[in-house]
């Protein structure tokens, strides 16, 4: 008797995408604490931190190649961003906070709201999973 049924990827291979289908030069964040964001995904846009860790990249997904003079920077209003989410509810909002306790919100890459959310680091950042318009 067999247990646990078949492995629907077990005759799967692996191939390497092309060069024209990967992101490079881009300038990111690698000295991120465990359990916060390397990346955030909403419906056509990435958005990765930056190599000083105080703003995010926004690339659009479709652009691959040579991007990273292409990316769009959004920048945090004071210290190095701890963590970020996109909105389930609206495809073009995303939150970010900071060292200091300050949440920066952007719409369609457009600086929005900063709030003085914290008197220390903000480590989680999330929007509502049901309800729109609550961060």
């Amino acid at each position: 008797m067999r247990f646990g049924g078949h492995n629907k990827y077990r005759s799967a291979v692996a191939t390497v995408a092309t060069r024209e289908t990967w992101y490079s030069e881009l300038s990111i964040d690698s000295s991120g604490a465990l359990g916060t964001n390397g990346l955030a995904i909403d419906g056509d846009t990435l958005y990765l931190k930056s190599a000083g860790g105080c703003s995010l990249q926004a690339l659009d997904i479709a652009c691959t190649g040579k991007v990273g003079l292409k990316a769009a920077v959004l920048p945090s209003s004071t210290g190095r961003l701890v963590d970020w989410s996109t909105a389930t509810h609206d495809e073009h909002l995303v939150a970010a906070g900071d060292e200091h306790g300050v949440v920066a919100v952007w719409k369609n890459r457009i600086p929005q709201l900063t709030i003085p959310a914290h008197s220390a680091a903000c480590a989680s950042v999330q929007f509502h999973p049901t309800v729109a318009d609550i961060l």
